[in-house]
């Protein structure tokens, strides 16, 4: 996944972006950078996907911790 800073973005601007624009996915850094994230391919995708269920296979057979997606807000 590509990552490019453009500027700083204050949190409300950067929540109003958000809100105007549903369709595309934007993070601002702990400097208050906007950043957008781009879409993987399907390669890049289906790669991330397999290694996705291999640690969620592992995971379940060890206990140990939990498992999410790239894409999961905290």
């Amino acid at each position: 996944m590509v990552q490019t800073p453009t500027r700083y973005i204050s949190q409300a601007d950067y929540e109003m972006l958000c809100f105007e624009h549903p369709d595309r996915v934007f993070e601002r850094t702990a400097q208050g950078e906007l950043v957008e994230l781009v879409p993987v391919g399907g390669l890049g995708g289906k790669g991330e996907a397999n290694l996705i269920i291999k640690i969620g296979t592992w995971n379940e057979q060890t206990s140990l911790g939990e498992v999410f997606s790239s894409q999961t807000g905290f």
